[in-house]
């Protein structure tokens, strides 16, 4: 039996080995094809390699494969804004330049949302049917849709500003002690309780301790969206494996997933509470989009909204426990704009904490790369590039290049955002660009702003020195379990 195993294993090594060689070559001559439009020179290559992307994925040297890949482009970035490299055997174009990157992504129609590689997790849990995932005339109704939800985002202050109180009371009560404790559980918990409210119209209390199932299903489930496993195993496999990890994940994404349902076939236009999903729902008189397609958009909504925001939000902290003068400056801010409680009508006024978020947003970007696929052959830049190139613009590396920030690009500084360059901001694209730009980066930064201003404007935080930042996969989100604070009551 053992010898039958062996051989087993033996042929599907070989048959892997030779089809990589077949890819390597198939790469060299798709390179061929990528040229200088006017010298007729090839774009320059970083790698034939087919396994080079599986590389970055498993055997990493960084944290994250957004850090690793930073590593392994910044020195040919520094000779050639556009590269070629072999992606699992696809022809794939890095792009490492924002006015072209900008470009790219004006034009949805030849340069389509596309990724190399999905995580059958993150497909399960968001679905097709959603803003992110279609394309053409699908995706432009369901903007069309879904953009009015978003016009007037000061009517969830109320409900952002209670949560904001709360947490504040939990701290006050939490940490009279004066020791050093994570805090990104709590985070989590309050973007979590605020989307609840806002999208779902549901206060859930979660930040209070409250044990809410759907949540506890969803946390658990988002913890193995950039898993690399999950980027590796077939969706039949899956959909059907009958034990493990892999059916616990699938299971609580089905949990989740019955609850969006129920609140969507419950939903009653007279109700009062009007959350982003009724108004989506009102919005979508005619049926045009499907109930599984209503269900993968809130559960977009939910993923981006909660998860995007809950990490900014940790890292804006990380910035100012380490930078105690702007932290002192953000608070002078607060304290001038609002003099006693944080109101609806000061938001706008807090221009140091946009700058505050903005280089937040410069250095850890939530979404550090971006995917899109060509329709029909087309020019970038000075090359041609033909039908079916997969593009990766990594904004990620763009916005700490020290040819656009200046020598101090990896120093927080959010100052530099008082006046910028025209080619800093270009390079600057944390939500993307173009038609397609974030359609929740609005909520989110109103958000962040709201529950921001309650912390610093109660509270002193401070870092332990032996702390240690080690972003993820899953969004560039931090382990929070390695940054303790010191949280001390103003």
């Amino acid at each position: 039996m053992i010898y039958i195993i062996f051989l087993v294993f033996f042929i599907f090594a070989l048959y892997k080995s030779l089809t990589n060689v077949k890819l390597y070559f198939k790469s060299k001559k798709d390179h061929q094809r990528y040229v200088n439009v006017t010298t007729k020179e090839l774009i320059p290559c970083l790698s034939w390699n087919p396994l080079f992307y599986y590389k970055l994925i498993t055997w990493k040297k960084k944290p994250t494969v957004v850090e690793a890949m930073y590593d392994e482009f910044k020195d040919q970035a520094a000779k050639s804004s556009l590269f070629f490299v072999s992606a699992f055997g696809a022809p794939n174009i890095v792009v490492w330049d924002g006015s072209i990157i900008r470009e790219i992504l004006k034009d949805y129609r030849t340069f389509e949302k596309r990724f190399l590689a999905r995580s059958v997790v993150s497909i399960h849990l968001s679905g097709y049917e959603q803003i992110v995932r279609v394309n053409g005339d699908v995706w432009k109704m369901h903007r069309s849709i879904m953009q009015p939800i978003f016009g007037n985002i000061t009517t969830f202050f109320d409900v952002m500003q209670s949560k904001g109180e709360e947490l504040v009371a939990l701290w006050m009560k939490k940490f009279s002690d004066g020791a050093f404790t994570p805090i990104g559980e709590d985070i989590s918990r309050v973007t979590l309780d605020v989307f609840g409210n806002t999208l779902l119209g549901k206060d859930f209390n979660f930040l209070n301790g409250q044990d809410v199932g759907p949540l506890n299903a969803y946390n658990f489930a988002t913890k193995y969206l950039y898993v690399p496993f999950f980027s590796n195993i077939p969706m039949w496999y899956y959909k059907w494996a009958p034990f493990g990890l892999t059916k616990k994940v699938r299971e609580s994404i089905n949990y989740f997933e019955e609850f969006i349902f129920k609140i969507i076939d419950e939903y009653d236009d007279k109700s009062e509470k009007k959350s982003l999903l009724y108004l989506l729902i009102e919005a979508n008189k005619d049926n045009k989009l499907s109930r599984q397609a209503l269900r993968d958009s809130a559960i977009i909504l939910f993923l981006g909204g909660h998860e995007t925001t809950s990490t900014t939000l940790q890292y804006v902290i990380y910035n100012m426990a380490i930078n105690q003068d702007c932290q002192e400056k953000l608070r002078e801010e607060i304290n001038r704009v609002f003099p006693n409680r944080v109101e609806v009508e000061g938001i706008k006024e807090l221009k140091y904490m946009s700058n505050v978020i903005n280089e937040t947003l410069r250095l850890f970007p939530p979404s550090g790369i971006m995917g899109r696929f060509c329709t029909q052959d087309c020019q970038i830049g000075d090359f041609f590039i033909p039908k079916g190139t997969f593009l990766t613009l990594f904004n990620y590396g763009l916005q700490r290049d020290e040819k656009i920030w200046g020598k101090d690009a990896e120093k927080f500084n959010p100052d530099r955002f008082i006046e910028c360059t025209k080619e800093q901001l270009d390079s600057f694209i944390p939500f993307g660009g173009g038609p397609r730009i974030c359609i929740g980066n609005t909520f989110a930064t109103f958000e962040e702003k709201v529950l921001l201003a309650n912390i610093f404007k109660s509270f002193r935080i401070s870092l332990e020195p032996d702390s240690k930042l080690i972003p993820t996969n899953n969004l560039f989100a931090p382990k929070s379990e390695y940054l303790k604070y010191r949280i001390n009551t103003i």
